[in-house]
């Protein structure tokens, strides 16, 4: 047996196969072209050779299969500064009680309607304002079957079904869910998703519960309510629903202290309908007595103020 016969012996299939093919087709493993590799930090940055390539990964689910997954710079960036732009609190009508009186001024541009200012006070010409005539309906004696309590940056659904029991509030009967806040000592935001859904039943296409949002201390007394929020629309994808998303305070100071959170809607809600811009057009989103939430905690930090 040769010298060079013993020595392949004592080699690795890929040690053999190198030597078998040396001085005939040399494979150098150690020689790269970089064109045919995409550096991360290049491809973060949207700067790829290769004109006209689109740049892509290949995954191997775990019975083997592959998929390819391509990728794009320029929606990449764009997500990179979503994230790092803060999320604003949502515009909202706020009721509390203030110096005896249940609407919060702040609340009422100067030069309001007579008549629209008559509504929010609760249609009482200001002999009682609307947070008054709320909350001697609500919210200590209301029962908390099912309470969650949610912590920060954990997603938690809810939901309210045909089998809860709708409760009269001044408003009119809604249902309603009550979830209580986590401990801490500064104010902080809560992230709210209505989904908009289909409802066959009602031959609704898209609908959703519009959320009225009461904010109650830790005997379920209500310190503040956020009526007729503007929420953001949000369509729809492959994986999910759209919804409609509001980000709201929540205070945490000496004179309030907010522990739970009640979300019912009222008549006027019922009697409206959201329309917001859609991928084809202007989408009409009823609104419902029933409906699914997404709630989530965030640090004031992630909120600009």
């Amino acid at each position: 047996m040769l010298k060079s016969d013993r020595d392949k012996e004592i080699l690795g299939a890929f040690e053999r196969a190198y030597l078998d093919t040396e001085g005939v087709s040399p494979y150098d493993a150690t020689v790269v072209d970089d064109a045919d590799f995409v550096d991360g930090d290049d491809l973060l940055q949207g700067r790829v050779r290769g004109e006209g390539k689109q740049p892509y990964f290949i995954v191997k689910d775990p019975d083997g299969n592959e998929f390819t997954t391509f990728y794009s710079p320029d929606l990449a960036r764009q997500a990179r500064l979503d994230s790092q732009t803060k999320l604003k609190y949502t515009e909202a009508t706020i009721f509390h009680k203030e110096h005896g009186q249940g609407l919060l001024s702040a609340a009422i541009p100067s030069g309001a309607d007579p008549i629209a200012v008559s509504i929010l006070s609760g249609g009482n010409d200001g002999l009682e304002s609307y947070f008054d005539s709320f909350s001697k309906r609500c919210c200590s004696k209301l029962p908390t079957v099912g309470l969650k309590v949610i912590d920060f940056e954990r997603p938690y659904h809810l939901s309210l079904l045909k089998d809860d029991l709708p409760y009269r509030f001044n408003e009119g009967d809604s249902r309603y869910l009550i979830f209580k806040l986590p401990k801490l000592k500064k104010n902080f935001a809560i992230q709210l998703r209505a989904f908009i859904r289909k409802y066959k039943k009602e031959s609704v296409e898209h609908g959703v519960f519009f959320p009225q949002l009461v904010m109650l201390d830790k005997t379920k007394q209500p310190l503040r309510i956020i009526s007729d929020p503007v929420l953001k629309y949000v369509p729809e994808t492959w994986s999910g629903y759209g919804y409609l998303e509001g980000i709201f305070e929540i205070e945490r100071s000496e004179a309030l202290e907010e522990v739970f959170v009640l979300l019912n809607t009222t008549k006027n809600y019922l009697k409206t309908v959201s329309h917001v811009e859609g991928e084809f057009g202007l989408l009409q989103v009823e609104h419902m007595t029933t409906g699914e939430f997404g709630v989530k905690a965030l640090y004031s930090e992630a909120v600009s103020q």
